[in-house]
């Protein structure tokens, strides 16, 4: 019994970095798009205020949240990484579309609002963390958090 389920194992493989890296492509496509629209109606930037020249007509709290979990192709070459040590290059792509899923989301609320700028923006994640258990799921939590101004147009 232990023999099949190894052999699943090493099979389950190739197949999950062909499923994940196809997941992992779509939901890129789908920052970027999601991204572009954004840029054109809503400025973000970490400055602390916008200038004080500026009519604020609106001001208020915004926030993003995103949680992604690595395929097992992922886990298991992070694995192999942390027994030798070493940078988790496998893991790197998991962490980037948190925090753009992140910000997105965060944006989007913001639009919703009327916004068209969210200053002070801020990022807290977790670290990348296995579940409970030794076969647990690896995955990357961002909060994005700022404020969103509906500044007046000169």
């Amino acid at each position: 019994m232990d023999a099949i389920i190894t052999i699943l194992r090493i099979l389950l493989l190739p197949v999950s970095y062909l499923v994940g890296r196809t997941i992992e492509r779509k939901h890129i496509r789908s920052l970027d798009e999601r991204e572009a629209a954004q840029e054109k109606v809503i400025v973000v930037t970490n400055l602390r205020n916008c200038p004080r020249d500026w009519a604020i007509e609106h001001a208020s709290y915004v926030d993003g949240q995103s949680v992604i979990s690595s395929d097992y192709w992922k886990s298991f070459a992070a694995s192999w990484r942390n027994f030798f040590g070493g940078e988790m290059r496998a893991l790197e792509p998991l962490l980037m579309r948190a925090r753009r899923e992140a910000i997105v989301r965060m944006t989007e609320r913001a639009r919703e609002l009327g916004a068209n700028m969210v200053v002070n923006v801020r990022l807290e994640t977790s670290s990348v963390v296995r579940g409970s258990g030794k076969r647990g799921a690896i995955a990357a939590e961002i909060h994005a958090y700022g404020t969103a101004l509906r500044v007046a147009q000169h």
